[in-house]
């Protein structure tokens, strides 16, 4: 329980840092939740949503990444705000989430000559 406070803690923290308005308080936890349950369905490791982090007393721990973390490179908020996707729906198999909310660095924004976020065919350069 303790650990889930400190996570929660640590996630208003953060979205208290992001350039876009973060979610009322109220939907904040939802959001949180659902982000938990469409980690869970991707299958993500420990690994995949921590990073290091020496705290002030000079402590090293592993430190949880919410949603909006720069490392994802995905915009999880407004995957979160559409209403035509439901993680529910998702197979056992299904991981893959829509493409159109990958951020413009994402690793597999080019897939096979193919922007994956607009569907438009990419030179090679």
């Amino acid at each position: 329980m303790a650990g889930q406070k400190a996570r929660m803690a640590q996630f208003i923290e953060h979205m208290k840092t992001l350039k876009s308005k973060p979610l009322p308080k109220h939907q904040s936890k939802n959001y949180h939740d659902w982000y938990e349950a469409v980690r869970k369905k991707q299958g993500f490791t420990e690994e995949e949503t921590t990073e290091p982090y020496t705290t002030p007393s000079g402590r090293a721990v592993q430190r949880w990444i919410g949603p909006d973390h720069r490392r994802h490179r995905y915009d999880y908020y407004q995957l979160y705000l559409d209403p035509d996707f439901d993680y529910t729906a998702m197979s056992e198999d299904e991981t893959h989430l829509p493409s159109k909310y990958k951020h413009d660095d994402h690793p597999n924004i080019i897939v096979e000559g193919v922007n994956t976020k607009t569907g438009e065919s990419v030179e090679p350069y």
